[in-house]
């Protein structure tokens, strides 16, 4: 019986500024709520307001989005650690919207499901967000495996953070670390 679920998603590579993330972008902000005062979000709406109420926005904007959050709600924080953070209010954020149960659902999941199998949906579930990219996951030896992102202008511990995130919901313990492999290609060390 074939997968039905590909552990292999590959886009033809295009200009970074055709790159989209097929979400609004005041999500962002709505998920960094936590961070921010009533002045820095009137001065985020103001900077970013073309395009916080679109369906889907420059990749490019979403990431001088974040740097903004970092220099101006987490700049006591190392930048890696503030896009971890950022990653990780995110991923909160979505869950929740995805109609309030979404942890219940995936913790039954995790009970029934292998890992693996949860693994072997990241590039599925990561492309849906996006217009571009590659996304492939490698099973290095048993619990051990590898997400990898191609072609993705994204700040890479931002989706770290989203990882880790992940992760915590389900009450997996693991360990996710990040590997830098060239520009705009990193990967993602998964072990439990």
């Amino acid at each position: 019986m074939p997968n039905p679920m590909p552990t292999r998603i590959t886009r033809p590579a295009m200009s970074d500024t055709d790159k989209m993330l097929l979400a609004p972008l005041r999500l962002q902000l709505k998920a960094a709520e936590r961070y921010l005062t009533p002045a820095i979000l009137a001065h985020a709406e103001t900077e970013f307001g073309p395009y916080l109420d679109l369906p889907q926005h420059p990749v490019l904007i979403t990431n001088q989005m974040l740097e903004y959050l970092c220099a101006h709600c987490l700049a006591d924080r190392p930048i890696e650690e503030a896009q971890q953070l950022l990653g990780r209010s995110y991923a909160r954020y979505m869950q929740i919207q995805q109609s309030g149960f979404l942890p219940h659902i995936l913790m039954r999941l995790a009970s029934v499901a292998s890992w693996s199998l949860i693994i072997k949906g990241l590039p599925q579930n990561y492309a849906a967000a996006t217009n571009y990219g590659s996304y492939w996951v490698e099973e290095v030896s048993s619990r051990h495996w590898h997400f990898n992102i191609a072609n993705d202008p994204g700040l890479p511990h931002f989706i770290l953070g989203t990882l880790l995130q992940g992760a915590e919901s389900l009450s997996w313990l693991s360990q996710v670390t990040y590997i830098p492999m060239a520009p705009q290609h990193f990967s993602f060390q998964i072990i439990w």
